[in-house]
């Protein structure tokens, strides 16, 4: 077995047996491709890792998955994948992760109203003609649409890109597809219920030894799942730190450095620091879903 750890933008990620890994998280934060932040947030590892368990859990034996189980409040056994230009951890895998992300959509906001009001015609998703589109409207269908995974800056597909990047054939885009909105129309049943509604979140997809096709990574979290309080309509996920970010000089200088250097992220500005009062919220709102939604109280 190989004796090594991965460290990712949020996790730890290690070696548990041939074929086993864990992922650990941690209490630091990423976003916008950034890479890990050395700021911690308290309590936000085993916040998130309750939601992830919780989503697995819910498609349970429904839905084929990598993960085992929980061996603690912010770590959980998963079966390894392999990731593209690396080596397996534990010296075996049970297929290989599609190097695409999948951007699911089931109510309108955000960037997708943005479309619809610079142009974007909503009869094709599925509204008919002359219909009047407002923030939170629920979409006729799922919307599924995917970016690059492991390139330094994710960029849009279209739907044969991603086919013939992940390398999967018709029936089992297909097959992706189902287990997309299968999985999250479960998990969001249960956001509902918890006093949340969730309009879109990302998630990844493996194939197995035997072309299967599986869940992996995790999903259904504050990180992968926008989450906003049905009653108020404040913000509980990672769009917290998004927003604040947004306003921050750091922001464009940032998107500039993209442009200049897409490939070398030495080059990219560090991320400003949190202040106090933001990292209180996220650390509360975050153990606030954990409660109502996965049922696990975590301390912050």
């Amino acid at each position: 077995m190989v004796k090594t750890e991965r460290l990712g933008s949020t996790r730890v990620i290690s070696p548990v047996e041939p074929g086993i890994i864990s992922l650990h998280y941690t209490d630091r934060w990423s976003a916008f491709d950034r890479g890990s932040s050395s700021q911690l947030i308290p309590g936000i590892g085993a916040a998130r890792c309750a939601c992830a368990v919780k989503s697995f859990q819910l498609v349970g034996n429904r839905l084929p998955t990598h993960f085992i189980e929980q061996v603690g409040p912010e770590t959980i056994h998963v079966q390894e994948f392999s990731v593209p230009d690396r080596e397996p951890l534990s010296g075996k895998v049970h297929g290989r992760v599609l190097p695409v992300e999948w951007i699911w959509r089931d109510l309108v906001y955000g960037s997708l109203l943005q479309r619809i009001k610079n142009g974007l015609d909503p009869t094709t998703l599925g509204f008919a003609s002359g219909a009047t589109i407002t923030e939170g409207m629920k979409l006729p269908n799922i919307l599924l649409e995917c970016t690059t995974k492991f390139e330094p800056v994710d960029r849009h597909l279209s739907n044969d890109e991603a086919m013939a990047l992940a390398w999967i054939t018709p029936m089992q885009w297909g097959d992706a597809e189902r287990l997309i909105t299968d999985a999250t129309a479960l998990t969001n049943v249960y956001y509902e219920a918890a006093g949340f509604m969730v309009p879109d979140g990302k998630l990844e997809l493996g194939m197995a030894r035997d072309g299967s096709i599986v869940l992996v990574d995790v999903f259904g979290t504050q990180d992968e799942n926008r989450v906003i309080e049905k009653t108020e309509g404040d913000v509980y996920s990672k769009d917290l730190i998004r927003n604040w970010l947004n306003k921050q000089p750091w922001k464009a200088e940032l998107v500039k450095a993209k442009a200049e250097y897409p490939t070398n992220k030495s080059k990219w500005p560090p991320y400003p620091e949190l202040p106090v009062d933001l990292v209180e919220l996220v650390s509360k709102r975050y153990a606030e879903v954990a409660y109502r939604y996965a049922g696990v109280w975590v301390s912050c």
